[in-house]
Parts: C-alpha cells; structure tokens; sequence
C-alpha cells in the first residue's frame, strides 16, 4: 500500500471502545465521536484529532489517488 486517504471501519469490527488501536494499523490510536466532543468540552489541547475521513498518510508525496498522474 502506497497511501492511505481516509478510512472507516467495517460493520462489527468495533465494539464501541471510546480509545482503541484498530487491527493493521498500529501506529494510530482512534477516538470515538464521544472522546473527540470530551476534549473538545474540556479544551484538551495536548493532542491533535483527526476526522477519519480527512485522515492522510502519504510518505511517498504522491498525492490523492484521484490526482491526474505526472509520471
């Protein structure tokens, strides 16, 4: 895998967990909804939460796969 341009997860994989490390990808820790409005609530700014949707890791700088390709 190249790059990963957002993600979710699939139906039954998650058991609901406010913090929880999902299965093949290891360095991230996710969040649910209701952790990120708690921080929000309570202005945590020791970390930096990203929407799952918005969520970018690109280490080869190849842009969004829907780019026009330059090669």
């Amino acid at each position: 895998m190249d790059s990963i341009h957002g993600f979710f997860l699939e139906p039954g994989t998650w058991q609901g967990e406010d913090i929880f490390r999902p299965r093949g990808e290891q360095g991230s820790i996710l969040v649910s909804e209701r952790f990120a409005h708690f921080v929000h609530r309570h202005g945590l700014t020791s970390l930096k939460l990203t929407p799952a949707e918005s969520f970018i890791w690109d280490p080869l700088g190849r842009g969004s796969p829907d780019a026009p390709r330059t090669e």
